[in-house]
């Protein structure tokens, strides 16, 4: 599978859409731009839920990515499941099947997020099926 890797910035679009202090989660929407092999946008739906203990938390996302994987054109959809156990991260996230579009029909793989001095990078291995004539 090719892996590509780059850049990103969030963009939180309005404040959460639900933030309940007692129940401990938080729904919010925001948008990336992605630089690099992946030069694209994207608008994220996230649900986060915090712990008791600094450093636990966990967040479900579903986010729609619309731009250029390796130069071809169109959307996918990717799932997010994170969990954090006081500090020690777990994260998954996957492109949904059958939700590629245009030239990235096909497209199936998964993605990893660092964040390191307030930088946001990424790693996306993918695969596409080739067409054949």
């Amino acid at each position: 599978m090719p892996e590509i890797t780059g850049t990103f910035e969030i963009k939180f679009e309005k404040t959460p859409l639900c933030d309940d202090q007692v129940l401990g989660f938080k729904h919010l929407q925001m948008s990336k731009t992605f630089n690099g092999a992946l030069d694209a946008t994207s608008t994220v739906w996230m649900m986060n839920a915090f712990g008791q203990s600094e450093g636990s938390a966990g967040y479900v996302a579903l986010e729609k990515v619309t731009g250029r994987v390796d130069g071809k054109k169109g959307s996918f959809i990717a799932q997010h499941y994170g969990v954090s156990n006081r500090g020690t991260k777990d994260l998954i996230i996957s492109i949904i099947p059958d939700t590629g579009t245009d030239e990235l029909e096909s497209l199936t793989g998964k993605m990893d997020i660092q964040i390191r001095d307030g930088q946001h990078f990424y790693t996306f291995e993918y695969h596409l099926k080739e067409e054949h004539g």
